[in-house]
């Protein structure tokens, strides 16, 4: 069996740069908030975040998740949360 090594979710530049891309221009949006796939192992999605707020939604990567049922705890994350603009950074 393979070894298999993904890095840890923190080390990975180019969802931070996205992220942090998304906090800047947040106050310019005229867009209703939307959930963006910033991560995925194969195809199932494991980080997304909201368009509006930046907030960080994920699945653990320890345990396997099917495609399916990963995008809908996303998506349940995702609506249940309230966008605050007091977590500018």
């Amino acid at each position: 069996m393979n070894n298999i090594e993904f890095p840890s979710l923190h080390e990975d530049k180019k969802a931070r740069k996205l992220i942090d891309k998304i906090r800047r221009k947040r106050e310019k949006r005229e867009n209703p908030r939307m959930m963006r796939i910033l991560k995925r192992i194969g195809t199932t999605p494991i980080l997304a975040v909201c368009t509006n707020c930046a907030q960080e939604f994920r699945i653990p990567t320890d345990t396997i998740t099917p495609v399916s049922e990963a995008q809908q705890i996303l998506e349940s994350r995702f609506r249940a949360h309230r966008c605050e603009r007091s977590q500018q950074g």
